[in-house]
């Protein structure tokens, strides 16, 4: 019996391992569904939001995401950067003029490159 439990054991930890595969993807080790995933990204401004902007941005594989928060050392226009990240379920809206709507994400790790 506890043969069978460390053979399925063992294959549930490979599949979660393999399934990460070519996304770059990390546990989180607050909770086991959460992944977080490791790419490189280029930090964008699209304008002041007081002035009808939406903000620092972070453009991920040609896809323009909104990042809960972004440390003012990166807060540099087309600056090239690795993050770790993970999606939110949470939309972020500009109001203005386009009322463009973006995904929101939280960075983990960030670092220049």
């Amino acid at each position: 019996m506890k043969t069978k439990i460390l053979k399925l054991a063992a294959i549930l930890l490979l599949a979660g391992v393999v399934s990460c595969g070519e996304n770059n993807c990390v546990c989180d080790t607050d909770t086991d569904t959460e992944r977080w995933v490791e790419t490189e990204a280029i930090i964008v401004d699209l304008g002041d939001p007081s002035v009808d902007g939406c903000g620092w941005a972070v453009l991920i594989n040609n896809v323009i995401n909104v990042p809960e928060f972004i440390d003012e050392q990166y807060k540099q226009h087309e600056l090239k950067v690795e993050i770790v990240y993970k999606k939110t379920s949470q939309v972020h809206q500009c109001v203005g003029f386009s009322e463009m709507k973006y995904n929101k994400v939280i960075i983990k790790q960030i670092k220049t490159i």
